[in-house]
């Protein structure tokens, strides 16, 4: 940007200060020895005008600006983070309980953890479940399993107790598919 070489300051009222070129008023302007309040004056202005029209923020305000955006662009990725480290082993096992297509005791507790979830809902309360014990599943050769699940139990109207399921599945070794028995 073509800048004319001579400009004027006023600072106070009556108090004319120049002529400095623009990369000189830009300089004493970010090194905060010309006040933001400061006017400006060039030949062929019909009048004086901000200063801050000319030079912008001061560089301090632009510095100050800048580290208020990384503060907050951090503070948004540790949110972030946060929520992704809270929702991760939620989504997680979510998947699990609707992706499980192999006949093995673990697939099977997902699947059965799916359907005491869903049975549930029904009457909005939320589950917990213990951890996946292999021992909890009992497979058999004609691709059935029984899986017992223990968990606490969340009620709409914030009781809990602590509950136990025994759920029996069978494999459809075509659709690889866990089903409740007897559906």
């Amino acid at each position: 940007m073509a800048f004319p070489e001579h400009f004027y300051i006023r600072v106070q009222e009556g108090q004319q200060q120049g002529p400095y070129n623009y990369p000189q008023l830009k300089r004493l302007y970010d090194r905060d020895l010309i006040p933001k309040e400061a006017l400006y004056w060039q030949e062929g202005m019909e009048e004086w005008k901000s200063i801050t029209d000319l030079c912008g923020a001061p560089m301090q305000e632009r510095r100050r600006r800048l580290r208020i955006r990384r503060l907050l662009v951090a503070l948004l990725l540790v949110g972030v983070a946060a929520s992704a480290a809270y929702l991760a082993p939620i989504i997680r096992e979510g998947w699990k309980e609707t992706n499980e297509h192999s006949y093995s005791r673990e697939a099977a507790y997902w699947k059965a953890r799916s359907y005491v979830r869903e049975e549930l809902r029904r009457s909005h309360s939320i589950v917990t479940f213990q951890r996946f014990d292999p021992k909890a599943v009992e497979l058999t050769k004609e691709s059935t399993a029984t899986v017992t699940l223990t968990g606490s139990v969340f009620g709409p109207n914030g009781s809990s107790t602590q509950t136990a399921w025994r759920v029996s599945l069978r494999f459809n070794r075509v659709g690889r598919e866990w089903h409740l028995a007897g559906r």
